[in-house]
């Protein structure tokens, strides 16, 4: 775990380093530069570990039978990260209002992902008063 943590710390700073060099430049290539390690991390972390722990949640929601709100936790989870990268890549380029719509649209898509949990959880609060 520690090894993967200073493997992705070194891929960021080489691309935070090309990216420094680039952009006096070439800005567009030192924006690609900072994108790629961007990539690399998030398809190394994705390879080195998430499926376990994917699999470990999917299998505490079986077990517990919540399923349905693990599947709905876990599409968040992912609705939240791409959402959070896309809008820093695009930080990066000078993009802010391009990133605080992306950040935003990420925002409605949880919450109407999440509409079906807390009509759920409202009706069991109903039941309880």
């Amino acid at each position: 775990m520690t090894e993967a943590v200073l493997r992705f710390s070194g891929i960021a700073l080489i691309g935070v380093f090309a990216s420094l060099l680039l952009k006096e430049r070439y800005k567009a290539v030192g924006i690609a530069a900072c994108s790629a390690a961007a990539l690399i991390i998030l398809i190394g972390s994705l390879n080195g570990g998430a499926d376990s722990a994917v699999s470990a949640v999917a299998d505490f929601g079986r077990d517990t039978g919540f399923s349905e709100h693990i599947i709905v936790l876990q599409k968040a989870l992912g609705i939240g990260y791409i959402t959070t990268v896309t809008g820093n890549i695009c930080r990066d380029a000078g993009e802010g209002a391009l990133a605080s719509s992306v950040e935003f649209a990420g925002k409605v898509q949880i919450l109407v992902l999440s509409l079906p949990l807390i009509s759920s959880l409202l009706g069991i609060a109903k039941g309880l008063l």
